[in-house]
This record gives structure tokens, sequence and C-alpha cells, in this order.
């Protein structure tokens, strides 16, 4: 009789525990859910020792889970001020939705993106100058990758080739991000000086252009990512909306 007394004060202590950390103060966001740790850890102490109830461990995952949401608010909170301190110029629809990757997307950061998006870009200008068709088509679209193919075969017939050099990027910003039901979409618009010029294969004469007039263009490049396997952000939109 004795113990079963014991047993009932312990499951109305616990109940009351969890009540008081879980119900009311981690709800109405009081004292830090991380002030459960410490409870944590004595239970898991417990479980140790072979002495884990089932209540116990259900407080255990309860608490667990709770800290864990708590720390990816807190983390969500500070990359919202590292990305206001920014001043990207995005609306708040395109902000949050830039916010909603951190969490959506495994190991997402915008400088990252923005990092790759540059290298993904050279490579590509740089392919095309080349005729490479093969790097090209690790980045693009099986329909971006048949306006390439065309315009690099229909200069092959002729002999000739298209050279574009990079002179530098004024800038290069994201202008839209877009969630659709399959995949994860940012629309980026790099502004860049450009050369370019079409020279002869076999003599690299230049049959058009200069080797040294610079062009101020302005491209909006949509890298898009499934949501089912993609590993690596692929373009699916090219739109030249400047060139002078």
């Amino acid at each position: 009789m004795f113990d079963v007394i014991i047993f009932a004060l312990i499951a109305a202590f616990v109940v009351y525990k969890l009540k008081r950390m879980l119900g009311e103060e981690y709800e109405n966001d009081k004292p830090s859910c991380s002030m459960c740790v410490k409870e944590v850890n004595v239970l898991q102490n417990d479980d140790r020792k072979n002495k884990l109830t089932n209540e116990k461990k259900k407080m255990i995952k309860i608490i667990t889970n709770n800290v864990k949401k708590e720390a990816n608010v807190n983390n969500l909170e500070e990359i919202k001020s590292q990305l206001t301190a920014k001043n990207l110029g995005l609306n708040e629809r395109i902000f949050n939705e830039l916010v909603n990757f951190y969490k959506t997307i495994p190991n997402f950061s915008y400088e990252d993106f923005i990092s790759r998006a540059e290298n993904v870009f050279e490579e590509i200008i740089n392919a095309y100058s080349s005729q490479d068709l093969n790097v090209m088509k690790n980045f693009l679209n099986d329909k971006i990758l048949d306006k390439f193919t065309n315009l690099i075969l229909e200069r092959k017939t002729l002999g000739h080739r298209e050279m574009i050099a990079i002179v530098k990027f004024n800038s290069i910003k994201i202008v839209d991000i877009i969630t659709n039901e399959n995949s994860y979409d940012i629309l980026v618009e790099f502004d860049w000086v450009q050369i370019a010029y079409v020279q002869n294969i076999e003599t690299s004469d230049i049959i058009d252009g200069s080797n040294s007039k610079r062009h101020n263009v302005t491209e909006r490049w949509l890298f898009s990512k499934s949501k089912n396997n993609g590993h690596s952000w692929i373009i699916n939109d090219i739109n030249i909306l400047n060139n002078v």
C-alpha cells in the first residue's frame, strides 16, 4: 500500500512539472524552454540506470522537441537580423521567402547562393565562348541548353565562334523568390560589363565586333531547385533586359 501511495505522488508530480514547464510557461512564451534541459539530463541519467518510466520518456520527448523548436526560432530571428543589415532591397514577401529558405532548404545561405550563382554564370559564359556543351549541360534545363546548342552549331557551321569576356560585375541581386509545389525558384539579376566579338575559329581573326569595346548588360536568370531530388540549382530561364 505504501508503494502505491508513493507511486501516485510521483506520477502527480511528473504531470504537474509537465504542465508547468510545457503548458503555461512555454505556450505563454515566458521563461525559456532551455531551462528544461537540466530536467531532461536528470531524467536521462535515470534512463542509464534503467529507471525511466514511459511517462518520463514522453516528458523527455516533448521537452527535447520544444527546445529544438525554440532554438530554430531564435536562429531564424538572428538570420532576419543579419539579412536586414545587408539592405537587400527586398519587399516583405520576398524577404520572408528568403528567410524561409533557411528553414526548408538544408544548408542554405544567402551568401553561398549568390557566390554559387556568380560562379555558375562565369562557367556558362566561358563554356559558351569555348563551345563546350558538356559543361553547360550541368547547369541548364533542356530548353535553355537547346538554345545554346543551336547558337554554337550555327557558328561552327560558318567556322566562327562568339567570344564573350566578363570584365566585371556591377551587381548581383535577388529580385524575386517563389516557392512552387515542386520547386524553389530564385530570380537573380546580373548587371555586368562584357567584351563580345565573333572570330574565325582557325585564324582567330575578328569577324564582327571588337575585342576592346565594353558593353553594359543586364540579365535575369531563373535558378530552380527541385523539392523532391534536387541537389543543385538548375537554370530554367534567361532573359536579357539590356545590352548597350
